[in-house]
C-alpha cells in the first residue's frame, strides 16, 4: 500500500468494533490503529506510546487525554505528546524512521488509543 492508499485508508475509520489491548496494558487501540500499525509497519509507534505512559501521566492535564504527533522529515522524525492541538508537553527526537507519511496524529483518551476519524 502506497502512502496515498494508506492516507485514504484510514480516513475511512469511523468508530471501531475491536478493541485490542497493548501487550504492555498501558491502552487499548482501535480497529482503525491496528490497521495503521499493521500496513504502516507502526507497533514500533503503539510501543513508544506506551513507553511513555508513565512520563506523560506525571502530568495531570495528561492524565485523561493525549494528543500523539509524529511528523516525519526524510529519515528523521519526532514524535511530540500534547495536552491539546498547540500545548506540546514533551517531545522526543527519532534519529531514524520510516513511517510512510509525513504526519499522523493519535488521541489517548480514557485508556484507548485512536485516529482522530474515530473520536
Amino acid at each position: 500500500m502506497d502512502k496515498e492508499e494508506l492516507r485514504l485508508a484510514l480516513t475511512k475509520f469511523a468508530g471501531t468494533v475491536n478493541y485490542y489491548r497493548h501487550w504492555t496494558r498501558a491502552f487499548h487501540y482501535t480497529d482503525g490503529v491496528a490497521f495503521l500499525a499493521d500496513n504502516a509497519g507502526a507497533y514500533w509507534l503503539l510501543d513508544h506510546i506506551a513507553a511513555m505512559q508513565k512520563r506523560a501521566r506525571r502530568d495531570s492535564q495528561l492524565r485523561e487525554f493525549q494528543a500523539w504527533k509524529l511528523t516525519v522529515n526524510g529519515t528523521r522524525g519526532v514524535i511530540a505528546c500534547l495536552r491539546d492541538k498547540d500545548d506540546e508537553a514533551f517531545r522526543d527526537e527519532l534519529p531514524f524512521t520510516d513511517f510512510p507519511l509525513a504526519e499522523i496524529t493519535l488521541y489517548l483518551q480514557d485508556g484507548v488509543l485512536y485516529l482522530p476519524s474515530e473520536g
